[in-house]
């Protein structure tokens, strides 16, 4: 499906001969970009974060230190012990929203990098936008950490976007990073289209999988990546409705990204 949308951006861009190449890459697993946290040695990750230390399990067939991934608070613990460990990043979310893994969240905005930055330049003069940033602000936050990108962040649900306000300015990023309000009822970019003075380097988002019909409206359990699943012995989380679901589900979602980009066009260099 993504692949045929990157067709379909093509085939804009091809109808449209009187204003520069619109470019755009759809992200897939084949993405070249590698994560520096791959491997966890979660007992000396505890070391340096004595609040994982609290969810530490010793696995007696394998012998290996771990978690319990079935835990959302263990997995809160995990991901803001890497994010302070390895990033200097400080991070909370409370119980029942997306705790993002950070090792793929790490490598799209790794690949995002590969693609606008030349090499050896600095990533401080560039400005991105990520789409639904959700409670976390996973990628404005590493973005910044990891190549002082430059951030707006949308969230249409207004908790979620003051918890990721908070993630922000516990990390004294309010200049760097800007978490907008939008509502949800207009298109995805519209709240860009009216500023005139705003053209941003790369538009990012990790989007909601499910139409709204096909979910039950209260928290769901998935296994902490950006499609969530019934329970598994992994990896497990807990979504909000905003999180995982979306009126006309990806198919929609997509489409309506695509309306707003024949809007804007050329001010993002890349979708």
């Amino acid at each position: 499906f993504f692949r045929c949308v990157g067709f379909f951006f093509a085939a804009v861009q091809l109808c449209s001969p009187p204003l520069p190449p619109l470019f755009c890459i759809v992200m897939d697993d084949t993405a070249p970009a590698k994560s520096t946290s791959q491997e966890i040695d979660y007992a000396a990750l505890a070391v340096q974060e004595p609040e994982l230390g609290k969810f530490l399990r010793h696995n007696q067939t394998t012998g290996r230190t771990t978690i319990d991934y079935n835990d959302p608070k263990a997995l809160i613990a995990l991901t803001a012990a890497i994010l302070h460990s390895r990033f200097g990043l400080t991070w909370e979310i409370p119980v029942g929203y997306l705790c993002p893994p950070v090792p793929n969240r790490e490598a799209y905005v790794r690949w995002i990098a590969q693609l606008v930055l030349s090499p050896g330049a600095a990533g401080t003069d560039l400005r991105g936008i990520d789409i639904g940033t959700g409670a976390s602000c996973i990628y404005p936050l590493l973005g910044n950490a990891l190549f002082g990108f430059q951030f707006v962040a949308t969230e249409a649900d207004p908790k979620s976007r003051d918890l990721a306000q908070q993630n922000v300015s516990r990390n004294n990023l309010d200049e760097k990073i800007e978490v907008r309000l939008v509502d949800q009822n207009l298109g995805l970019l519209e709240p860009l289209v009216t500023e005139e003075d705003d053209s941003f380097d790369f538009l990012m988002c990790n989007p909601p999988f499910f139409e709204e019909s096909s979910s039950s409206g209260g928290p769901r359990v998935g296994h902490g990546s950006a499609n969530p699943c019934p329970q598994r012995s992994d990896r497990t989380s807990v979504l909000t409705s905003s999180e995982h679901s979306t009126e006309g589900g990806e198919v929609s979602f997509v489409t309506r990204l695509i309306e707003g980009s024949l809007q804007l066009r050329t001010r993002i260099r890349l979708y």
